[in-house]
């Protein structure tokens, strides 16, 4: 293979490419699949001040990507897409890039931070100047002039939401696009938009190629349904179950509040219900959730009617969420107009929500003599409309530089997105072949239904089919339900997610396997022997996923492994779920061993919990997502502070004692940061290239700055003892902080402005959000289901997307560090401009590592 990619391409040069142990590689076409004589440069990013922390900046020829990561031992290797990043040689000179981006289709948060982060990706990791936004979607490209963007025009767009360029359905005219991108010289396009404008990207392609055009075409996947195959998630979609949750909250303090009160909340969802489904996952607060992919019927047994009734007789009131193309069937008002369309092609839905609304109300008014009030919510335009979260605006900067780095390298007729947590370089063709739809045989819809207790409204042959097919493969467990006595415990410091998981053990063993007996330990590990248990019910933890901290109580230390394992044989107790961060895992494993040794059936679970995300092996620990979420509000803040005062500097500590992952990843989400510190990158003060000097130089240049600094950044400056320790035997640090605002305070060349913030205890003590919520109910379910197996002695987590069993040596043989040698820290620096910090030494060592790897790539190629 070359470095382009180019061996084993049919003339589409996006074929199939096989090889041994079946392996097949789904490529992307290169533009020197039709340009053979097209020259190659060396990538400007080995040059770039950012990337000299980075020792492996590109991406090695023959990284691809999974499209199934779970296998069996005698798998064959599958399908794999090739990897998204920068590559060692480029096929544009920076100064002969005239690039171009284009919004189409609906609205959907993240459009203005992609756009954002393709204007700033180019300009500051390439070099790129000439940009320009084509207004109005598709026909724009014919009937309206472009607009420059620069990364000062598009500096704070991020915050809000929409596109600045404007957007439009349809317009779509092939000849006419490519005839002005022709005409004005553009050479890279990117395209943003949903299912049916990949469609129209895929044409404008083909139509480049065929006129041998050298222009890259890149497609940047939008759909606020997340209805695009191939791909994990589409930005915007965090967003969107976040915001809808807010709305289903309104929806269950209108029905609570009324006598046989129903909240009917409709959401997107024309062909997919997937928002309808993970915000209903997210909330816990739904009683029944409606979605194309499973049809329904209102009157009759097990009809929805009947269902509705069930709910207001036990609870007095019920929720409902309905996604907007759920029972267009059952609208016999509208068949005649079931064939118009929109201009993107889209069936035209009648407003499902009022039809079933009154439905509802006529029913119980006319057949049981009951008055409902019923409350119906359409947030679908507010929705749209809002700025992205944290976690999107980080997507969104993944997605827009992984599309750069692909145009830069010369690939073309591309989409790019993550496969299985990883970036990748997916052919058209697979994104635009079908659209993403709910399996409702799959787990994830029968976790809703476990949640809701709603019934499955399948007619009864169908439940028969269902059934059948169970018979055929029967799965042994190793706990009877009646005999299982659960206890539940939280140790470490608070975490954002905490009360949810302890929520949806004790709800998942009640629903999923009828497990009655389930009991909380109260205070840590100190309370196996020193407090009473609690019990623990569905009724009992019904809403406490919407509180802080844990209903439990926590403590750090206190652990004794023998007085530990005396009191769970004594209570009876045959599942341990163990909630807690590396120290707490670290117990856990003693505590497995003692009863392994013990010969006892107890089957010990730990579910990895630390704000800091340093836990190894997993992708991500439970919390993490609603600390950047509150984090990043933090920095909003303190860069309204330092902007509205002369020689402004905000100071924002957050957490991370030994691992800078939230400081990285909030600063890569809110946009605003100068400059972060954190444990993994050491910094001084003082003299060339030193922190002091960054700091005149960005108050000299805009006035004003933000730093984020990380608790255990620093500490090295701080001459003070470094041997104490707290409970739970980590090093007590002393507040950098502080320390830093003063050291700043105290500087003679200028009458600074100091705002120091410590959100700390602010954000550990939030509820968890939405995708947190989802998250920590995957997370529990996989442990139950786990322990009923007879599995133990094993932590509970995402492994590249998928949840996996993993032991606990794995979890706690070391603690997950920023590695500031790796491309997502070189994307923050240049995010923030701000120095490496590194002395001289350090970057002859990596200059030395970067020309080994160029030597050995130059080779392969």
């Amino acid at each position: 293979m070359d470095c382009n990619g180019g061996n084993g391409r049919d003339a589409l040069g996006d074929s199939l490419t096989g090889g041994d142990y079946h392996y097949v590689l789904e490529d992307v076409p290169h533009l020197t699949d039709y340009l053979p004589d097209l020259p190659a440069n060396l990538n400007p990013l080995q040059d770039h001040p950012a990337y000299s922390a980075v020792k492996q900046y590109f991406v090695n020829v023959d990284d691809a990507v999974a499209q199934n990561v779970v296998v069996h031992n005698n798998s064959p290797r599958g399908t794999h897409f090739r990897r998204a990043g920068p590559r060692q040689k480029v096929f544009f000179e920076s100064d002969e890039v005239h690039a171009c981006i284009v919004t189409c289709g609906g609205l959907c948060p993240g459009l203005n931070t992609v756009i954002r982060e393709i204007v700033c990706g180019l300009y500051h990791m390439y070099g790129v100047h000439k940009v320009v936004g084509i207004e109005g979607g598709y026909r724009g490209f014919y009937a309206r002039n472009t607009i420059p963007l620069t990364p000062k025009s598009v500096n704070n767009i991020h915050k809000r939401g929409g596109t600045i360029l404007g957007t439009s359905r349809g317009g779509h005219n092939t000849t006419k696009i490519v005839d002005s991108i022709q005409h004005r010289g553009i050479n890279q396009v990117y395209i943003l938009g949903g299912d049916g404008t990949q469609k129209g990207a895929a044409a404008i392609f083909e139509e480049i190629r065929r006129r041998g055009l050298k222009v890259a075409v890149a497609g940047i996947p939008k759909t606020i349904d997340n209805d695009i195959p191939v791909i994990d998630k589409s930005f915007g979609f965090d967003t969107a179950v976040e915001e809808a949750q807010r709305a289903i909250s309104a929806a269950h303090v209108e029905s609570e509040s009324n006598e046989n009160g129903i909240g009917l909340v409709k959401l997107m969802g024309r062909n997919s219900g997937f928002i309808a489904m993970y915000a209903t996952l997210a909330s816990r607060d739904v009683d029944c959730c409606l979605i194309p992919e499973s049809p329904f019927y209102l009157e009759g047994e097990g009809g929805l009617f009947e269902y509705i009734e069930h709910c207001i007789k036990e609870h007095g009131h019920m929720v409902i969420v309905i996604a907007e193309g759920a029972g267009q069937e059952l609208m016999s008002e509208s068949i005649h107009k079931l064939d118009q369309q929109d201009a993107s092609g889209n069936k035209l839905h009648q407003d499902v929500g009022l039809w079933i609304s009154q439905q509802i109300k006529d029913f119980f008014k006319e057949k049981r003599k009951m008055v409902i009030n019923l409350k119906y919510i359409d947030p679908t335009y507010m929705i749209r409309a809002v700025p992205s979260i944290a976690s999107d605006n980080i997507f969104c900067t993944l997605l827009a530089q992984s599309a750069i780095h692909g145009a830069m390298a010369g690939y073309t007729g591309f989409t790019v997105g993550p496969v299985n947590g990883r970036h990748a370089y997916i052919p058209f063709h697979r994104i635009i072949e079908r659209q993403n739809k709910v399996v409702i045989t799959d787990r994830m819809w029968a976790r809703l239904l476990s949640s809701t207790n709603q019934p499955s409204f399948l007619h009864p042959k169908h439940v028969s089919d269902e059934q059948n097919d169970k018979n055929l493969s029967v799965q042994l467990v190793f706990f009877e339900p009646q005999e299982v006595h659960a206890c539940i415990v939280t140790c470490g410091g608070l975490c954002p997610g905490l009360n949810t998981v302890i929520r949806e053990i004790v709800c998942g063993l009640h629903h999923m396997y009828r497990v009655h007996n389930v009991v909380g330990i109260q205070g840590g590990y100190k309370g196996f022997y020193s407090k009473n248990t609690i019990s623990l019910t569905p009724k009992s933890v019904n809403g406490i996923h919407k509180r802080g901290g844990t209903i439990l109580g926590t403590s750090r230390g206190g652990h004794n492994t023998s007085k530990i394992v005396d009191s769970i044989q004594h209570r009876g107790i045959n599942q341990v779920y163990i909630i807690g961060g590396d120290g707490t895992q670290k117990g856990v494993a003693a505590i497995y061993e003692e009863i392994r040794k013990r010969g006892l059936k107890v089957s010990v679970v730990g579910i990895p919990k630390t704000i800091d995300n340093d836990i190894p092996v997993i992708d991500k620990s439970f919390g993490f997502d609603t600390a950047i979420e509150e984090a990043q509000r933090a920095i909003d803040a303190a860069h309204v502070e330092a902007e509205s005062n002369e020689n402004g500097i905000g100071v924002v500590r957050l957490m991370g004692r030994n691992s800078g992952f939230i400081a990285m990843h909030a600063t890569l989400a809110s946009g605003d940061v100068d400059c972060c510190l954190i444990p993994e990158s050491p910094f001084y003060l003082e003299g060339e290239g030193g922190l002091f000097e960054y700091i005149e130089h960005c108050l000299k240049e805009q006035g004003h700055m933000v730093m984020v600094i990380a608790e255990g950044a620093g500490q090295e400056l701080i001459s003070k003892d470094k041997n104490q320790m707290d409970a739970s035997g980590n090093k007590l640090h002393e507040d950098v902080g502080s320390w830093l605002s003063q050291q700043i305070t105290v500087r003679p060349s200028y009458n600074i402005f100091v705002s120091f913030a410590d959100p700390t205890y602010m954000i550990r003590a939030v509820p968890s959000n939405a995708s947190d919520n989802i998250y920590c109910t995957l997370l529990a379910h996989n442990a139950i289901h786990g322990a009923m197996a007879g599995y133990t002695g094993f932590t509970v987590g995402p492994v590249n997307g998928e949840h996996a069993y993993v032991p606990f040596h794995r979890i706690t043989e070391r603690q997950n560090k920023v590695v500031t040698t790796d491309r997502m820290w070189a994307r923050l620096l240049s995010s923030t401009n701000q120095p490496t910090f590194l002395n001289p030494k350090q970057v002859d060592m990596i200059n030395k590592d970067k020309k080994n790897f160029t030597r050995q790539s130059e080779a392969i190629c």
